[in-house]
């Protein structure tokens, strides 16, 4: 039995990581430049089956944490970001780079959850939680030839003050733990579309979630989501970024709001509310933690099937095949919410 293209293509989508299309019919002009060994994605992974295969394949994508002391944002391209950046360069050349702001997450404890703080460090650990955020960053890279910008495969994170000090700091045992969950699949890159800059513009990243339903913290189940970093050219050296994230196990998206200086954990882009599963230093530290509930601030929110609708009539496409466009769509006010869907 024969199978049609588009379950085909559902089917390989966690397989298709890592592969990057050399057929024709670029998207892009014929004389930008390849971008070579950079991880892609071809179709979406959307089942839970796929999608904990590509999460699990993605541990050397995680999202890399910035040390204390780091400034918001690099603006100035720069051969190396971070440690890591020194040390992959002395094997391959990359392009120089920066490194934006993308969305926020604060962490917060539930009213019920409290009371089972530890005593000793309840104050102190909610005093924390209100007080700091993490910012969600990706690098942006530009090819030396045209200067034409492209985003970086793996996305950075730091922890900082929401007012005060405006440098980094360091983390916590359990957000450090939390953005493990966050990996990198790649970037967007069609079966037959080239690894030009131009089409380089659509980062994928997947989070992993342990939910738990109860005050006792009893894992109830895992869950995993998608969030989709979008870059729009924007004048010379610039790129304005737009995120998108499923909710729902992915029956949702969100066109979400980047947040870049909340002031208190409601003002992030993302929430969620954690309960602490375990604890260090004779259990007065959280070290590990599962989230009971997270909630998206977004500016527009779409049911998934209605994205594929509009993907299928407008491209003749699934959206699972090439989801940029369709964001565009979205950004663009082409794509209208829906008077039913509630944000």
């Amino acid at each position: 039995m024969q199978l049609h293209r588009r379950q085909f293509l559902h089917g390989m989508a966690a397989s298709s990581i890592g592969i990057v299309a050399q057929a024709a019919e670029p998207r892009a002009s014929s004389a930008e430049p390849r971008i070579r060994d950079i991880r892609t994605i071809s179709a979406l992974p959307l089942q839970v089956t796929e999608l904990k295969s590509a999460h699990d394949r993605a541990g050397n994508y995680t999202a890399e944490l910035l040390p204390e002391g780091e400034a918001f944002e690099i603006k100035s391209f720069t051969p190396f970001l971070t440690k890591r950046d020194e040390i992959e360069a002395t094997n391959k050349r990359t392009d120089t780079c920066t490194r934006r702001h993308a969305l926020s997450v604060g962490l917060e404890v539930l009213n019920d959850d409290q009371k089972h703080l530890p005593v000793l460090s309840r104050e102190q650990i909610l005093s924390y939680l209100k007080s700091h955020y993490v910012t969600v960053q990706v690098r942006i890279y530009r090819e030396p030839v045209t200067r034409a910008l492209y985003l970086g495969p793996r996305c950075l994170a730091a922890t900082r003050a929401f007012v005060g000090n405006t440098l980094s700091q360091a983390f916590s045992p359990t957000v450090a733990e939390s953005l493990n969950n966050m990996r990198s699949l790649g970037l967007m890159l069609p079966v037959r579309a080239k690894a030009t800059p131009a089409n380089l513009r659509t980062l994928v990243i997947a989070h992993k979630n342990e939910i738990s339903s109860s005050t006792r913290g009893a894992l109830a189940k895992t869950i995993y989501e998608l969030m989709f970093i979008r870059a729009h050219e924007a004048g010379p050296d610039h790129l304005e970024l737009y995120v998108f994230a499923t909710s729902d196990e992915r029956t949702r998206l969100h066109l979400v709001k980047s947040a870049e200086k909340p002031m208190i954990p409601a003002d992030c882009s993302v929430r969620g509310a954690v309960h602490f599963t375990e604890y260090s230093h004779g259990g007065v530290y959280p070290k590990k933690a599962v989230t009971r509930r997270s909630t998206v601030s977004s500016l527009k929110t779409f049911a998934w099937h209605d994205i594929e609708s509009f993907s299928r009539k407008r491209f003749d496409r699934a959206a699972i095949e090439d989801i940029a466009p369709v964001l565009d769509a979205i950004i663009s006010g082409d794509l209208k919410q829906p008077s039913t869907v509630r944000q």
